[in-house]
């Protein structure tokens, strides 16, 4: 009898925590993968320091992802930056986050005109700089993000776009699409061993913030003498989206329009060329976030 009480006592033991087994073996599985794909490790480490400020704005007003482009990321080298030249709402507060990975100590954001002219930065010596910008004409301005500082000779580096009023996207939605393709990333880099695509003043991330049948292409792109994988994938809102690369005469070089949500093609690129990405929201419920991404074998 004793022995039987026993073993109930401890069935009832082991059933409650099983939940939270289970919890820590995906949690071990996760982090293990990741840890095998070191970028992903470091890219995921950029991201969640700059959504997680996002998140915190979002609590403090009506801030939201801008529509269209609203999120890039870049491997820099220590002392380099990336640029990003782009028109910006006019008469709306604008709120610029940056953020690098658990390496990086000092990065900054910088505004310049189309004249060259600085017209604001934070320059504060930590690796989460927000910027708020108010642009009241429709010039283009050049968005500077510089890593003056890391413990190692380079650091992954995101920036985020928001502005009040915004189309309407939970911020959940960038944790989702991030997920989405860091998992898609681990398998492209079990079969392939890739990295970011990673020369001097060249984003390899794009976050965008469509409505369902919007596209949008990001231009001059230096992307060497080397192949690439291009591959793109959303939060669950997304159904269906298309991924070009053309050239800069806007010949299609290849393409993805099969019928689902990630996208992907392999390329060799030529060093003297300058190349289009171009990514369609075929079909999703309501505005979708997808991330554009850039890897090299």
């Amino acid at each position: 009898m004793y022995v039987k009480m026993y073993l109930a006592d401890l069935m009832n033991r082991i059933k409650h925590i099983l939940p939270a087994l289970f919890a820590l073996i995906i949690t071990f599985q996760v982090a293990n993968a990741q840890e095998e794909w070191r970028p992903g490790k470091y890219m995921q480490q950029a991201v969640d320091h700059v959504r997680e400020k996002a998140e915190l704005a979002t609590s403090f007003g009506d801030y939201g992802y801008s529509e269209g482009f609203c999120f890039l990321g870049a491997y820099i080298r220590n002392g380099k930056s990336v640029t990003w030249r782009t028109t910006l709402p006019t008469g709306k507060q604008l709120l610029f986050i940056g953020g690098g990975d658990n390496d990086a100590t000092d990065v900054d954001i910088k505004i310049y005109d189309d004249n060259g002219k600085l017209l604001a930065e934070d320059n504060d010596a930590d690796n989460s700089p927000v910027l708020k910008f108010r642009s009241n004409t429709s010039q283009t301005y050049k968005i500077e993000l510089r890593l003056y500082k890391s413990e190692s000779n380079g650091s992954f580096c995101c920036l985020s776009f928001l502005e009040e009023d915004a189309p309407s996207l939970p911020m959940k939605n960038m944790h989702e699409a991030m997920k989405n393709v860091i998992d898609f990333g681990i398998k492209v880099n079990d079969e392939f061993d890739v990295r970011f695509h990673d020369l001097d003043n060249q984003w390899c991330l794009f976050g965008l913030n469509q409505e369902s049948g919007a596209y949008n292409s990001c231009y001059n792109l230096s992307l060497g003498t080397e192949s690439h994988i291009f591959m793109a994938a959303g939060d669950d809102r997304l159904k269906d989206s298309d991924l070009y690369l053309l050239d800069a005469d806007d010949n299609v070089l290849e393409k993805d329009v099969s019928d689902d949500a990630i996208p992907a093609f392999k390329y060799k690129t030529d060093a003297d060329l300058r190349y289009k990405l171009k990514l369609k929201n075929v079909k999703s419920e309501g505005n979708s976030m997808t991330i554009m991404l850039i890897l090299t074998q």
